[in-house]
Order: structure tokens, then sequence, then C-alpha cells
């Protein structure tokens, strides 16, 4: 059974294994991403027919950053971290535009703690999960082969057992 919540997952009874829900969807992020993007644009051209050219230069170098940095929906962490960086240097200049660069920045911070707080690593996840925890996954081990038949390198007898010196 697939849970998109909590709440709806505490509802049955039967025991089942908390998995960590994404708190944003891909396509949100998207979306999203596609909307701050159509935004950066109107406010470029819109400062060119101004003829406020620093501001027009300040969005044209930011929208470039965004465009060549894709926020996709999986998230990819050093994209978002080069992209709040860019939207942190805009919101400290003193200009008309730094509280909405503050709220971008902020918003990138948002997706960066979301993005770490998801299961990373070893951790199981649905649909790959092993049979326990105690059992190692398949690329595990040595991948040499053993040593030959009747000790070690050397011929040095085997290692069985802890030895006590006496």
């Amino acid at each position: 059974m697939h849970f998109t919540d909590y709440e709806t997952m505490g509802m049955f009874q039967h025991p089942t294994k908390a998995v960590m829900l994404e708190t944003y969807a891909g396509t949100a992020i998207v979306g999203w991403a596609g909307s701050i993007e159509r935004q950066l644009i109107g406010m470029e051209d819109e400062y060119k027919s101004l003829k406020n050219q620093e501001y027009a230069d300040k969005l044209h170098v930011f929208l470039h950053t965004w465009q060549d940095n894709v926020i996709s929906g999986s998230m990819n962490v050093e994209v978002l971290q080069l992209l709040e960086a860019a939207a942190a240097q805009n919101a400290a200049d003193p200009w008309k535009l730094a509280n909405y660069f503050s709220n971008l920045r902020d918003s990138l911070r948002k997706l960066i703690a979301a993005q770490e707080e998801l299961p990373v690593g070893d951790e199981p996840q649905p649909g790959n999960r092993r049979k326990s925890r105690s059992q190692p996954p398949g690329e595990f081990g040595p991948t040499a082969e053993p040593p030959p038949e009747g000790g070690a390198a050397g011929g040095a007898p085997p290692v069985t057992g802890v030895q006590v010196p006496t």
C-alpha cells in the first residue's frame, strides 16, 4: 500500500515501515523554477524598457545563472547551492529587488534543507529492500580471489582464531 502523507499512514492498524515522504513533488519544483524564470525574464524586459541598464544587467546575469543550472525534479544539491549563493549576492546588494532575491534565497535554502533530510546511502528505499538489515548488500565484501589452498601468502598457516601469548 502506498501512502502520500503520515496522517493517512497513521489511520491503518496493520504494521507498516515508515518511509521518508518527500516534502516537495518533483513536478511542483519544476513548475516553481519555470515560474521564477518567467518572472526574471519579465523583470529584465521591464527594466530594459525603463532604460535602467544597471538593474537589467544584474537580472540578465542572474537569469543566465538560473538557466545554466536547471532545477529538475531530482534536485541536485550542488545546483541549488550555486543558485542560493547567486540569489544571496543579489539580496545583499542595495537595490529595489533585494527583497525579491532574499525571498528567493530563502526558498532555495528550504529546498536544500528538504533534500538533505531525505534518506541517502545504505538506508533501504521502497522497492530496493534487502531481506534483513543484517544481510549485506550484494556488492559487499572483497572482490579478490581467496588465498591459495594451504595457507596465506608466504606459506604461513591461516589464522583461525585469536592467539593468546603465553
